[in-house]
């Protein structure tokens, strides 16, 4: 049991073990997330802007206070904070050490600044890549090159900066 609950094998058989008892949740608290935005950081206290269904866009989720770990599976976009945020608390910075696996096919990050360490591991999977106005660095501040860049995703298919 212990096993099962620690090694999915897919995210559509961790949910039908969630379903089935909630011990596997209690031990290892998955989220399976098929398609990921970072609207959930908003910085307008007001924001009026409505999705498909009417429905207020931005929820304001602190993903720091989160103590489930997430499974991506299709997308991640990461697009609506400023270019002048620190490095060292980007949305890809705080979403990494909460991810349990990432299996996303479609990545999409534009205005930010990403560590090279933290695409490097969201991009493993992706087919998909979108980078627009993005500064990749390392750890130590120095910025990586385009070569760097394409080398890291390997199973790419469409690539667009």
């Amino acid at each position: 049991m212990y096993y099962m609950a620690m090694n999915p094998s897919n995210s559509k058989f961790n949910h039908k073990l969630i379903q089935s008892c909630k011990y596997f949740f209690e031990r290892n608290p998955i989220l399976v997330v098929r398609k990921m935005e970072e609207i959930s950081i908003c910085s307008n206290e007001d924001c009026t802007a409505y999705s498909y269904d009417d429905a207020p866009c931005c929820v304001k989720i602190d993903i720091k206070k989160i103590k489930s770990k997430f499974w991506l599976t299709q997308k991640l976009m990461a697009d609506y904070l400023r270019m002048d945020e620190s490095p060292n608390i980007t949305f890809t910075s705080l979403l990494c050490p909460k991810l349990f696996r990432c299996e996303i096919d479609d990545l999409r990050i534009c205005d930010k600044i990403v560590l090279f360490e933290d695409f490097k591991y969201l991009a493993s999977f992706a087919t998909y890549v979108t980078l627009s106005n993005v500064k990749m660095i390392h750890r130590n501040g120095k910025v990586v090159m385009l070569e760097k860049i394409l080398e890291a995703i390997t199973n790419i298919e469409k690539f667009i900066w």
